[in-house]
């Protein structure tokens, strides 16, 4: 089973494109629209164009998360459902918007898979206006995957990143499931590669060529022939071309002008099979004559050596094999645990933007209050000037004599100015209370401003202290793992070395402890000469400087 994940749904255009591949019917392939659910859609078209809306009532820039499942056999009704469940479960999705439709009848290029795909468009952002979580969106799906082939009894797919899945899956509460990932992982030497990648496939079907068609027409020429020109026939009938390839021990593909791809990926060959089949003897390359030979020569002293190794027993080889995968396992959950560290600690990214905001926000304010403090001080001094111009002045000489005259008969006269006084010194009242407000604002922002900043330096401490901290924490602990992590590392090389030492010479699997050790060691002491090659030091007979080893896992 195969589960990806793709976002999509960022423009018109890349909405257009993933609609026209969710209907593409070509090759006889049939489309079928399985369900539509959380829209009142009724056709792909319009529920994509529903997801769209609700992107664009959210901050989110993705609409759609487009999901492929490829299973490894056909699956009922009710196994399709459950499957679909569990995706959407692990995505944490169960209430968002989606859309499943199956791909029946699609040619394989080797079959052993199911000819029934689903693809899965869900709605990147939920009726709540929440986008989905998509951090270790691959570990999610892996985990789901490995449970549904589990339930289903189907044999699990292999991973490059099995000990995280597993680990995952332990997180989880699924301990079963987990042990049976890793066990599976340590009986896997080699993981399978893609005969075509997307993109070769993609390339091919620009140019017209179906990639699949053409991968079997590959397979069933190379499995019908035996020789290279009956093989090179074979494919000249479907208008295919085989050459050599500029590295050496490579073979093309071609139709064409068109570039298919390697044979070894497209037949999952190795190139030194394909050379002894695909090499003639009179179109033989130097090189491979050489390796021909050195091979040979090998072969004919591991005879002189060992006249007793087709009688080996298969039966310790594959007790030897269980004990090393066994032992190799624990050897890796061991490094695994000692590369465990401490969680960091808790972000606080949002409390201390939330702080710097308001240390801005608290400064503009004060800013604010204290030109507004000085427009106000400003205009009480501009009514004080105004009121002192507009104050009667006292009368001097004669005026002051006449008044004094004048004052008991009654006969003196307002001041002009007296009106305009009385509105001048109200005006100064009001700019005086203007200014006290002016003056309790700025105070109050003065204030808020030093609490925010005293705030914000709090924050940058704490960060700086947790920091600290934790690079103390962390280098304590590097300090207290690094022997178990490089035991862990020489156990792992050692059963490492084991494991290809038994595979090349199987019969080696009946002997005993220090002879395999010794073997090892002359293997790794090969495989250093060969590394420092353009060293100009004799290092033929020094003594391999030995290691400390894990305990050899004895059979039986």
């Amino acid at each position: 089973m195969i589960l990806t994940i793709n976002p999509q749904g960022r423009t018109r255009r890349d909405t257009r494109d993933l609609v026209a591949h969710l209907q593409k019917a070509e090759d006889g392939q049939i489309v079928e629209l399985v369900r539509i659910a959380g829209t009142p859609a009724r056709t792909v078209r319009e529920a994509v164009c529903d997801f769209e809306r609700i992107r664009d009532g959210s901050e989110a820039e993705i609409g759609i998360q487009h999901l492929t499942v490829s299973p490894g056999r056909p699956w009922t009704d009710a196994e399709r459902d459950v499957a679909v469940d569990e995706v959407l479960h692990a995505l944490g999705a169960e209430r968002h918007a989606h859309v499943l439709i199956a791909h029946r009848n699609k040619p394989r290029a080797r079959g052993g898979a199911s000819a029934t795909h689903f693809h899965l468009a869900v709605a990147h952002v939920g009726p709540t206006l929440h986008a989905l979580d998509l951090r270790c969106s691959y570990l999610k799906l892996e985990a789901a995957r490995a449970r549904l082939e589990v339930r289903f009894g189907e044999p699990l797919t292999p991973s490059r990143r099995s000990s995280a899945i597993a680990k995952h899956l332990r997180r989880d509460g699924y301990e079963t499931v987990a042990a049976l990932v890793e066990a599976d992982a340590a009986t896997r030497s080699d993981l399978p590669r893609s005969g075509l990648t997307s993109r070769s496939r993609a390339r091919l079907q620009r140019d017209g060529i179906n990639a699949a068609k053409t991968r079997a027409t590959v397979i069933a020429a190379y499995q019908g022939s035996d020789t290279r020109k009956a093989f090179e026939a074979a494919l000249t009938q479907d208008g295919l071309a085989l050459e050599a390839g500029d590295c050496a021990n490579v073979w093309l593909i071609r139709k064409g002008d068109v570039l298919i791809g390697p044979l070894d990926r497209l037949v999952d060959t190795p190139r030194l099979t394909l050379m002894a089949r695909l090499d003639e003897p009179d179109t033989a390359k130097p090189e491979l004559d050489a390796a021909r030979a050195d091979a040979e020569g090998y072969e004919a002293i591991s005879q002189a050596e060992s006249p007793d190794r087709t009688t080996a027993s298969d039966q310790a080889l594959q007790v030897w094999m269980h004990r090393l995968a066994c032992g190799l396992a624990a050897a890796e959950k061991a490094l695994d645990q000692a590369l465990e560290r401490s969680p960091s600690p808790p972000s606080r990214t949002n409390a201390l933007n939330r702080a710097q905001a308001d240390c801005h926000t608290a400064e503009d304010d004060y800013r604010r209050a204290k030109d507004d403090h000085r427009r106000a001080e400003d205009g009480c001094c501009t009514a004080h000037a105004l009121v002192e111009t507009r104050r009667p002045k006292p009368l001097t000489g004669w005026q002051a004599w006449a008044s004094r005259v004048k004052a008991p008969f009654g006969r003196t006269q307002a001041h002009p100015d007296a009106s305009c006084l009385a509105d001048a010194e109200r005006d100064l009242e009001r700019a005086r209370d203007r200014w006290a407000d002016a003056e309790r604002d700025l105070k109050w922002t003065r204030n808020r401003r030093a609490g925010a900043e005293a705030k914000l330096k709090g924050i940058e401490a704490k960060i700086a202290a947790e920091k600290q901290d934790y690079e103390h924490l962390i280098a304590e602990e590097d300090e207290r793992a690094k022997p178990k992590q490089q035991e862990a590392e020489r156990n792992i090389a050692l059963y490492r070395d084991l494991r290809l030492l038994l595979e090349q010479e199987p019969w080696r699997a009946v002997q005993d402890d220090d002879v395999l050790l010794s073997e090892v060691y002359r293997m790794r002491s090969a495989r250093e000469r060969n590394a420092c090659v353009w060293d100009e030091v004799d290092t033929a007979g020094a003594e391999p400087a030995r290691i400390h080893e894990a305990p050899i896992p004895r059979p039986g």
